[in-house]
């Protein structure tokens, strides 16, 4: 009796399904940078509904590599890794914790990957170079450090609207408050 719930084929039918939005998500290397376009005045009170959609794009991404070593593509698997790897890096100057938690979340993912890749015997230069390339511009020092700023300032101005309305400070102090995503309650996040 097999207990295995999932076979390669399982998971390449789902891969095959999600290729149009991953052949789109290729594209993100034309574009310096990802930027929603957040009001950040909202500070606690804004909605991010993009972490998690953002999160899932690499979790895709990832699937696709396996799938792609699996079939001993290794070629495509780096460019799905790197692809992957783009989208963090692109995505850095979102100044929120949460967003920058998402972005290592999201990095793990490109690791696990990495590291099937590296044991894959039909590797070629190039395609580790690449593969070096995308990790090498991965940075997550200073985006932490800004979202960190950000973070004391939201709280700053979050702690002053408490003291001035008991509305707020009720909401905020009783009702989640914090930064959200819809459907998570304003409890936050699921990483």
């Amino acid at each position: 009796v097999d207990e295995y719930t999932n076979s390669w084929s399982n998971v390449m039918d789902v891969v095959e399904a999600d290729r149009p939005a991953t052949e789109l998500l290729k594209g993100v290397v034309n574009y310096p940078a990802i930027d929603f376009e957040l009001d950040y005045k909202k500070g606690f009170e804004i909605l991010l509904p993009h972490l998690g959609p953002l999160k899932h794009c690499v979790v895709r991404l990832s699937a696709e590599a396996m799938c792609d070593l699996h079939e001993g593509h290794a070629d495509a698997a780096a460019t799905n890794i790197c692809t992957a790897l783009e989208l963090v890096t692109r995505w850095k100057d979102e100044p929120f914790l949460i967003s920058q938690l998402v972005r290592i979340a999201m990095s793990s993912f490109a690791v696990d990957t990495s590291w099937e890749f590296l044991q894959c015997t039909n590797v070629n230069d190039e395609e580790l170079a690449m593969l070096q390339r995308s990790w090498e511009q991965t940075e997550f020092i200073h985006p932490m450090e800004n979202a960190i700023l950000v973070e004391r300032a939201c709280r700053e101005s979050a702690i002053k609207k408490m003291r001035e309305s008991n509305v707020y400070f009720d909401r905020m102090a009783w009702g989640g408050g914090g930064l959200r995503t819809p459907g998570s309650g304003g409890s936050g996040v699921d990483l």
